[in-house]
This record gives structure tokens, sequence and C-alpha cells, in this order.
């Protein structure tokens, strides 16, 4: 199993693409599987968004011919990787599962719909709004870990569509 990885490595700073990207080398060594190097695509830019995915992605696929999945570490990377997968004539999730992080709604628009993390965008934009607050008041604040949710759409082997 050969799973690939997208992301954005702007800037030194523990950002949430970084810390993603943590997180899929942590959850590869949990499975037994070794970390690869050349399984990542990944550039130090301000670039982001659909764009920047297609080409990692298409990256990715010059190096790794045998690869089974991508992981993209944001949902419009996603749109852009599986862009790239399809215009090279492979199928999702046959040729390549494809899984994004975000939840946001082109996701699940895109064909195929593609599988995310997502998290409640809604609530963690409130409590930054709370948090600010507090701190311009002179109160400290506290890290707030969200649950994050896996929806389910098809884009990844193994996994069902969700209604």
């Amino acid at each position: 199993m050969e799973i690939g990885c997208i992301y954005n490595a702007y800037g030194q700073l523990k950002t949430p693409n970084t810390l993603r990207f943590e997180g899929y080398k942590r959850a590869l060594l949990e499975n037994g599987i070794p970390f690869d190097p050349l399984l990542v695509s990944s550039f130090n830019t301000s670039q982001s968004g659909y764009e920047f995915g297609f080409n990692m992605m298409k990256n990715l696929m010059m190096r790794n011919k045998d690869m089974t999945a991508v992981v993209a570490m944001a949902d419009i990377m996603a749109v852009g990787a599986a862009k790239a997968i399809l215009s090279e004539g492979l199928r999702i999730p046959e040729d390549i599962s494809v899984i994004g992080f975000d939840g946001i709604e082109v996701a699940e628009y895109y064909s195929p719909a593609l599988d995310t993390i997502s998290q409640p965008a809604e609530q963690m934009a409130v409590s930054a709004i709370d948090a600010l607050f507090a701190m311009m008041q002179g109160e400290k604040t506290s890290h707030i870990v969200y649950e994050a949710v896996l929806l389910k759409r098809g884009s990844c082997i193994g996994l069902t569509s969700h209604s």
C-alpha cells in the first residue's frame, strides 16, 4: 500500500497543514506502513488551492507509479489532485483513492464526490472570536480540540458512501 500526501509546507510554523502532515506520518507508523518521503509532494510556497493540488499530484504520479491513495491536507487540494488523476485516464477510487480535509461543500459535488475529514467550522469560528475578546480583556485562553468527522462519499476504496 503506497499512500501519498499533498501539503503546503509554507513557513516553519505549526500550521494546520504541518500538524495534519504529522498526523499522516503517525497514522502510517501506527498501521505498520513505513514513511517514504518520495510519496510526499509539498512545496514551501504561499500558493495553495486547486492548482497547487493538481501540480503536486502530477508530481507524485510521475515519481510513484504504484501509488494507491493520496491524502490532501485541504479539500481544495484534493479537488485539484482528483482532476490530475482523472486527466491521466485513471479512476477514483479504483486506481487511486483520494481524501481531503475540511469538509467544504465543493468536495461533495465534485465528481466523484470526495471523502473528507470535516471540522465544525462554525463552532471553531465562534470560539476564535470568543478567545479574541477574552485576550483583549487580558484573560488567558486555552487550546481547544474539536471532534472531526469522516464523511464517506466514495472516493476511497473500502469506505462506503454516506447518505
